[in-house]
Order: C-alpha cells, then sequence, then structure tokens
C-alpha cells in the first residue's frame, strides 16, 4: 500500500473510533439524562467536545483527499481504493448510528429542560401562595431585629 492510501486508511480507522467513542458517550448521556444526573451530563458534553475537535482535526487533514477524490483514486491501486471506501462505509454506518442516538438525546434533553421548568414554575407558584395565604412565618415581622424595651 503507498504512503497515501496508508495515511488516508489510518486517519480513516481514527475517525471511525472517534466516532464509536461519541456513539457510546451519547449512549451514557442518554442514560444521565434519565437519572437526572445533571454532572454527568456536563461531563459527557465536555468529552464528546473533546472528541468532536479530534475529529475535526482527521477531517482537515482528510480534506485534500476528498476534494481531489476522482484524481486519487485514478492514482491508486483497486486494492487501495477498497480498502478506502470499506472505511469510509464503515465510518458512514457509524456517523448514522451516532445520528440517531443524539437525535434521541436531544429530545431527551429537550424533556428533561421542559420537566426542569416546570419544577421551578410549580415552587414559585407554592411560593406565591403560601404568601398570598398567609402561611406560617410569612409577613410576619422576625424579632430579632426588634429593640427590646426594658
Amino acid at each position: 500500500m503507498t504512503d497515501e492510501a496508508a495515511a488516508i486508511v489510518q486517519d480513516l480507522d481514527a475517525e471511525g473510533r472517534l466516532y464509536a467513542d461519541m456513539l457510546g458517550l451519547a449512549r451514557s448521556q442518554r442514560e444521565a439524562v434519565a437519572r437526572k444526573d445533571y454532572e454527568a451530563v456536563a461531563s459527557l458534553l465536555d468529552r464528546k467536545q473533546a472528541l468532536m475537535e479530534r475529529i475535526e482535526a482527521i477531517e482537515k487533514r482528510l480534506g485534500p483527499a476528498k476534494q481531489g477524490w476522482p484524481e486519487l483514486k485514478a492514482r491508486l491501486s483497486e486494492e487501495e481504493v477498497r480498502a478506502v471506501q470499506a472505511r469510509v462505509e464503515a465510518v458512514g454506518a457509524t456517523l448514522k448510528l451516532l445520528m440517531a442516538e443524539e437525535e434521541g438525546v436531544r429530545a431527551d434533553l429537550a424533556r428533561m429542560q421542559n420537566s426542569v421548568g416546570a419544577e421551578l414554575r410549580n415552587l414559585m407558584q407554592s411560593r406565591k401562595g403560601t404568601k398570598a395565604y398567609g402561611g406560617p412565618g410569612v409577613g410576619k415581622p422576625d424579632p430579632r431585629f426588634f429593640d427590646r424595651k426594658e
């Protein structure tokens, strides 16, 4: 295999592994959202961002090969072309799974956001109700702040 083809295959393999890692993180993120583990969700988002930066670096390296694929393909042997195409198809399949999982994550996060919003509205309404009806300690002066006549 030529150095050029080997470099492309190596980058595609690395990209495929990174997308597979992203898929695992997306699945973990859905589980964290279901548990309402907001710290885990934030941590997973940070990890996904780090993977995306690595993927972007690989995409930058692969850019010329993708743009000049017809010319590159003409220079490569049939075996090398098949190897590159197999990797491209594998990355595409993983990416398709990742996109479906990410869509589920987005829906889960939207539900989580709506749930938190509803909880906050309920909390605010219950506080207003307590104030309006003079519940315990509401509207009564705190005796710690009054001077005592002695």
